[in-house]
């Protein structure tokens, strides 16, 4: 399949740990020369949709500086060089929650901003033994911030939740659509 704009020139103008971002040079089907803004994660992306054995998904209220408040949402983080997704789902629910899972069930991968951002997120299911109301042996990292509450929300709560605006985060609104 032809590619209906070509990257002429990849140019990084900022990189740390956790990814890239370049402005890259291109050019259109139409040999229309333009910029691109385009931002590469150094890792894959896992979000975990937490499902208790009374069927309620676990959410955690995350900082979120970009936007300057707190978000409720799925966990989610990144995989490690040489782990697997699952693995990585495992430790990503475990250090932002302290829950451990019985059984781990990849979903699907997901494009979380087709117009920016190059990777795919894989979207996990855990299946979690008991609900517990708090945050427990959680590490946060160095630029993360989650309150000590979990919620657990039946279907009919999100839905409810995204309607009234209090779940708001398109990764995890979309993650949870695969899932109910």
């Amino acid at each position: 399949m032809k590619k209906e704009i070509s990257r002429i020139n990849e140019i990084e103008i900022f990189n740390n740990n956790y990814g890239s971002l370049f402005n890259d040079e291109t050019l259109n089907n139409k040999k229309i020369k333009g910029k691109y803004l385009r931002w590469v994660w150094k890792n894959k992306g896992v979000v975990i949709v937490p499902e208790s054995i009374k069927h309620r998904i676990a959410f955690i209220e995350t900082y979120r500086y970009p936007i300057g408040k707190y978000s409720l949402e799925l966990p989610r983080g990144g995989k490690n060089h040489g782990e697997s997704i699952l693995d990585a789902a495992k430790r990503e629910l475990f250090e932002e929650t302290g829950l451990q899972p019985n059984n781990l069930e990849y979903i699907k991968d997901i494009y979380t901003d087709t117009g920016f951002i190059e990777n795919c997120t894989s979207i996990v299911r855990a299946s979690i033994p008991f609900e517990t109301p708090m945050v427990t042996g959680n590490k946060n990292e160095e630029m993360e911030l989650i309150k000590k509450d979990i919620y657990w929300l039946t279907k009919k709560e999100i839905i409810q939740e995204i309607g009234n605006g209090r779940i708001f985060c398109g990764i995890t609104i979309a993650s949870i659509f695969l899932i109910i």
